[in-house]
């Protein structure tokens, strides 16, 4: 089980899919798709046989908070839950992607694994960069949401023309656009300025946006420092605690991730953690109701901490290659993290799978609880 949501799941399969049958409430009306993940190695060549074989396997109009049984052939059969749905009326859809690095040339370390010439001219439409983040999109679209996020490290190496690869893409998204830049975008690499290439192309670039559905506020706020790979949340806080302290249930996006150990035990660095505390404190102090979205790690996690929720979603283009979809209820939220099952970009980003030495498959996709989850908050005295 990779993803699942109110209503929707997405499943891993070994070997070849044939017959599909969903039980359980709703089964019937459930739609069923597959996409090959022909399982490639570490050079990228396909592996012959039916067991060396993945599957994904998307199924769709279940009911939520409800047991169903799948059964795919003559494999064991497997148990899924739809999540919960929070109380009170659905009131916004919001789609994030994060960490899309359009013009990166080489795509994983130890091995590398490169689809574009390592110097000089290229088209980067080829590269995986682009084809993980057109079929991102042609997914959102289809999913509909009020608001798309873009959580940073739009370009690879902070230049104009990767930028302008980068709109011609999202210029297809039919749902208004927030953007906040990563470390990519003018932090340890500056070759262009960000918020000039940014408006060149229609987008805005204040440091911090808001949109607002019903009691619901999506909020970015700029964690890029001049010159670091790390971030830092110091100058906009007071501006961020200024924005969510009248009430009401807010998601709040940002590049870095929030950090909990004062010596760092992995890598990318984000926010330090006595940062990443005083954030928390202040904002649970004048809104309890709160939930961090963040990427740059390019895994998957979520963090409870003082009562807030701080999550890290994964990139587009590595693997497992992902996209994360919020649905905001008057009373809380679920998160959905779905892989891209587009069979050009599924091809990029399975070869990824085998970066540090194979540990990559095993560390950044998180568990189906990083991924996956529904919380509702308690009423408010």
């Amino acid at each position: 089980m990779f993803s699942v949501s109110t209503r929707a799941a997405q499943i891993e399969a070994t070997g070849a899919v044939g017959r599909v049958i969903v039980e359980g409430p709703g089964a019937p009306l459930a739609e069923v798709t597959t996409a090959d993940l022909a399982r490639v190695d570490r050079r990228g060549r396909q592996i012959a046989g039916r067991g060396d074989r993945r599957s994904l396997v998307a199924i769709e109009g279940l009911v939520p908070s409800s047991h169903y049984t799948l059964r795919i052939d003559t494999q064991p059969p497997v148990a899924m839950t739809t999540l919960a749905e929070p109380g009170g009326a659905l009131v916004a859809r919001v789609a994030t992607i994060s960490d899309l690095h359009v013009g990166q040339r080489v795509y994983s370390h130890a091995p590398v694994v490169r689809a574009l010439p390592a110097t000089g001219p290229c088209d980067h439409r080829q590269g995986a960069a682009m084809r993980c983040l057109s079929a991102a999109i042609d997914e959102i679209n289809a999913w509909r949401p009020d608001l798309i996020v873009v959580k940073g490290d739009i370009a690879h190496t902070n230049e104009l023309e990767e930028y302008e690869l980068a709109a011609s893409e999202l210029q297809r998204l039919d749902a208004p656009l927030l953007i906040t830049p990563g470390n990519h975008d003018g932090g340890d690499y500056r070759s262009s300025d960000f918020s000039m290439s940014l408006r060149r192309l229609g987008f805005e670039t204040a440091p911090t946006q808001e949109r607002r559905f019903g009691p619901w506020r999506v909020i970015t706020a700029n964690t890029v420092v001049a010159g670091r790979q790390t971030g830092s949340i110091v100058d906009g806080l007071d501006e961020l605690v200024e924005r969510v302290a009248d009430g009401g249930p807010c998601l709040i996006a940002l590049h870095h991730q929030l950090m909990w150990r004062r010596v760092p035990h992995y890598v990318p660095r984000g926010i330090p953690a006595g940062e990443s505390a005083a954030l928390i404190r202040r904002l649970t102090a004048v809104n309890p109701q709160i939930v961090i979205t963040s990427g740059h790690t390019h895994r998957n996690r979520v963090h409870h901490r003082g009562g807030l929720i701080a999550t890290e979603v994964g990139s587009t283009k590595d693997f497992p290659g992902v996209w994360a979809a919020y649905e905001l209820h008057e009373s809380g939220l679920t998160q959905s993290v779905r892989r891209i099952s587009n069979p050009a970009a599924v091809a990029w980003v399975e070869r990824t799978r085998f970066a540090a030495y194979g540990a990559w498959e095993r560390w950044a996709p998180g568990t189906l609880a990083d991924r996956c989850f529904s919380h509702t908050w308690a009423p408010r005295d």
